[in-house]
């Protein structure tokens, strides 16, 4: 089972004294990838329910310090050597996908080819009007910032002719390492996210927590991806667990054991401290305790 170290640019790990001992850490203990959590601004007074919560709230107080992610993953890029740099996930109809485009691009060529684009609808109502963003139609932007993106990345001369975006000859270099472009991770524990996954993703990142359980997810992964013509084997399975509302991690070894038998690859876990005098070691023995 590999691991994922969630919300890598969050709290204390905003900081690069404390987030360069958080790489440390993920690094030592056998992490493959670091994910960043994604609010470009968290509104006071949201009535948006988060999905993953029973108290419908998102566990980070509105003054948590948060980092752009790009920012962040080009920060660890120079600071680490194989761990695959990743947002977990973007909320491409927040952005301009020509831009998210170059802006992931980049970061895969400062790292070596280890940028992954995890990508989703979001869930806050207030921050799309915040950004001045369309939140009505956020499902057929994010599928066609997809196709935006990987036309730039992989076209000679690229063109695109959609909904939305229309261009001719928009060359954006240096292109991506991979031939397909940046791995682009679909995200989101709704039916919608996983088919969308199965359509359009090089993977999955679902979320416990959510109303719709693994086993129906993957099985919606798998039949959309063939219903596209799609190898779904092909698609990587990642799982995210996030703390509960008091706090605590819902993860045990047999927990784990159980995801690996359903075909979950990645588990994403949150830093198991978000003291920084405390997480290496408390990293190590998470590890311990439920993969070694």
């Amino acid at each position: 089972m590999k691991l994922g170290m969630w919300f890598a640019n969050v709290g204390p790990w905003a900081f690069p004294e404390h987030a360069l001992t958080l790489l440390r850490a993920a690094e030592a203990s056998g992490y493959d990838s670091l994910w960043t959590g994604d609010h470009p601004v968290m509104v006071k007074g949201y009535t948006s329910r988060y999905p993953y919560s029973p108290s419908g709230r998102l566990m980070l107080p509105e003054e948590t310090p948060l980092i752009d992610s790009f920012a962040f993953l080009a920060w660890a890029a120079a600071h680490s050597d194989a761990l695959k740099l990743c947002t977990g996930v973007l909320v491409l109809p927040h952005r301009n996908p020509v831009l998210v485009a170059k802006q992931a691009a980049s970061v895969d060529a400062l790292s070596g080819g280890r940028m992954v684009l995890g990508v989703g609808i979001g869930w806050m109502r207030e921050e799309y009007a915040a950004l001045g963003a369309s939140w009505s139609d956020r499902a057929e932007r994010l599928e066609e910032g997809i196709a935006v993106m990987r036309a730039l990345w992989t076209q000679s001369s690229p063109g695109f002719d959609g909904r939305y975006h229309a261009f001719e000859g928009a060359c954006s270099y240096p292109q991506p390492a991979a031939p397909g472009g940046v791995p682009v991770v679909v995200g989101g524990s709704s039916l919608a996210a996983a088919r969308r996954a199965g359509r359009l993703g090089d993977g999955y990142f679902g979320l416990a927590g959510g109303d719709v359980p693994l086993e129906r997810l993957l099985k919606e992964v798998r039949a959309a991806a063939v219903s596209a013509d799609r190898d779904p084997d092909q698609i990587e399975v990642s799982w995210g667990v996030a703390p509960g509302d008091d706090g605590s991690l819902p993860l045990s070894r047999d927990d784990v054991e159980r995801y690996a038998e359903l075909g979950v690859s990645r588990l994403i876990v949150p830093p198991v401290s978000f003291d920084p005098t405390q997480v290496a070691a408390a990293t190590e023995q998470f590890v311990g305790d439920h993969i070694s």
